[in-house]
């Protein structure tokens, strides 16, 4: 099944963000994080197994909705095998800062 989760508006334009969703299925959970901070998080009403299959990274395809394509950039994109901590999340945002 498929399951749709929002989150308050967050993206301010002409910024890059770093935007992280953790997919917690054994909690039921779905959680949003802008630049390593929570931004929300959501009960999911079904038990949905993520899997990546045929994928539409950066649009929304919804059976009752038209497609709605991202209107910006994605400039990288990590997949991970389990849920992550919010402070694994934190030290990826930390670890980008260093970076640069």
């Amino acid at each position: 099944g498929t399951e749709d989760v929002y989150s308050e508006p967050i993206v301010t334009a002409d910024r890059w963000l770093r935007l992280a969703v953790v997919i917690d299925s054994s909690a039921g959970i779905v959680s949003h994080y802008l630049n390593g901070k929570p931004a929300g998080s959501s009960v999911m009403t079904t038990k949905v197994q993520p899997h990546i299959g045929s994928a539409r990274i950066g649009a929304w395809l919804n059976v009752n909705q038209a497609d709605r394509p991202l209107l910006g950039y994605i400039d990288e994109l990590i997949v991970f095998r389990r849920a992550l901590e919010p402070h694994e999340i934190q030290h990826l945002q930390t670890m980008q800062q260093e970076e640069r």
